[in-house]
This record gives C-alpha cells, structure tokens and sequence, in this order.
C-alpha cells in the first residue's frame, strides 16, 4: 500500500486500487455479488425516484425538449433476416421438403 492509502476509507482504498491495477493493464475486478431481493428493491426505488422527478418537471412547466420514439426497424430486419436465410420466397414447401424454383 502506497502513503495515504491507508488512510481512505475501504470503498476508496478498493477503488484506489482498482485505478491502480488498470494502469498497470491487469483485467478489472468484478463486480461485487448483490442479493437479488436487494437489487430489486434497489431498482424500485430508482424508479421511483425517477418517476417523482419526472412529475416535477412536469408540473414546473418548463419545456426540455421532446423524447423521440424508438422506431420498430428490428421486426423487419428479423422477418427479411428470417426469408433468406429459409428461401420461402424462392419456392414452395410441402411435407417438411423445400421445392425451389429454377431461375430464368
């Protein structure tokens, strides 16, 4: 342990020394197992906090620009994904065998 080290806290002496390993090219820690009852309380209180903002901002009436949607591309991108890899659309299937088509 380096000089003032051991005075930090254990939360910043493992952070510290994770800084330390990295500039050192070492692989990073992972990451510290949690109880998965505490997780999900955890997150339920990140939204509710969240939420709680949200109706905040919303009721101090300032404008802070508009969400944009996501648009729905990966449906079509599966569906095309799924027709070249089969070939539906390069012949018929009957009883599990898949006839194709000769080309011109």
């Amino acid at each position: 342990m380096e000089l003032g080290a051991s005075g930090m806290s254990k939360r910043d002496r493992k952070a510290y020394e994770a800084a330390k390993l990295a500039r050192l090219g070492c692989k990073p820690e992972k990451r510290e197992k949690v109880p998965l009852k505490i997780l999900f309380s955890r997150d339920k209180t990140l939204a509710e906090r969240a939420k709680k903002q949200q109706a905040e901002v919303d009721a101090s009436g300032v404008v802070t620009g508009r969400e944009r949607k996501k648009r729905r591309q990966t449906a079509s991108k599966e569906k095309k994904r799924y027709d070249d890899v089969h070939h539906w659309n390069k012949g018929s299937f009957h009883g599990g065998v898949l006839r194709l088509f000769k080309e011109p």
